[in-house]
Parts: C-alpha cells; structure tokens; sequence
C-alpha cells in the first residue's frame, strides 16, 4: 500500500511525535527536513558548510537550499512505496515545490494540520531538550534522559 502524508503545524505541536507512531504503524519510511538538515551539516559538503554556518549564526535556511536538500532526499524509490513528510513545507516556495514533485509522479498525497494551543505549544518548546549528537528529543518533564545530562540513544 502507498501512502502519502505530510503533516503540517507550529513547532512544538506534535508533528513528530505524530509522524512516528504513523509511521511505526504503515511501517514507512519519514522525511524529516529538520533530520535532513543535520545530516547534511554533518557530512561536511559545500552544502552542509553553508547551511551550518546559517544556522550558527541563528538564520532560517533558506528556502531555495530546503527546496535542493528535500527533492535530493524524496528519490523515485521512495516515492513507489509510501513516505511520511515531517514540517515539509513551511512555506509558500515549498509548497509548491512540494506540489510539483508529487503530482508529477500523479500521486495521491494526503495533508494533516495539528492545531495545538498557544499555551501547550509554549509548555512543549521551553522544555525540550535536543541532542546535539544524534538529534534524539527528550523533554525536561514528560520525556526525561534516563541519566541526566546523557543522551540514551547515543550517549552524548
């Protein structure tokens, strides 16, 4: 069974969390652009460089650079099968872009929009806690390391 789906809605609403429990379940693959993003940075290309020091200094990647990192990624195989996108798009340019190399391929891609409220949106961010080595998301209170200070995925 293919199966198409993008979710869409402000950071901190669920979106990834959603996207894996999908995904675990119709056992398909997911596109994280945020995932792709640090993949690319630690590969060390021209690439990753710039948009490693855009992020450095706190800048949005751009959406031209998104655009190039998500269509390199979304690859013929992947879209025979099924894919889960997860925050892609964001933005106008990359909906569009979104849209193209979807219906090119006359595929029938299903969108969901998470509403969450202002005020859990705001309990989820402020205690979010990422690793830096493996991108692994934990939270202060509801999904605590198992030794403080330590990833459990990769120990970082």
């Amino acid at each position: 069974m293919s199966f198409y789906l993008t979710l869409l809605g402000a950071p901190g609403c669920g979106k990834g969390t959603q996207t894996k429990k999908i995904a675990s379940y119709f056992s398909l693959p997911v596109v994280g652009i945020g995932d792709i993003i640090r993949t690319e940075i630690a590969s060390l290309s021209s690439l990753g460089n710039k948009v490693k020091e855009l992020v450095s200094n706190g800048d949005l990647v751009p959406d031209h650079l998104v655009i190039e990192l998500f269509e390199t990624v979304v690859d013929n195989k992947m879209l025979s099968k099924g894919v889960i996108l997860d925050g892609y798009p964001r933005t106008i340019a990359q909906a569009e872009s979104f849209s193209s190399v979807f219906s090119n391929k006359k595929l029938d891609v299903k969108v969901i929009y998470l509403e969450t409220s202002f005020d859990v949106i705001k309990e989820r961010l402020l205690g979010r806690l990422l690793c830096e080595g493996c991108g692994c998301v934990f939270h202060s209170f509801f999904k605590r390391p198992t030794k403080e200070g330590k990833c459990d995925e990769c120990n970082s």
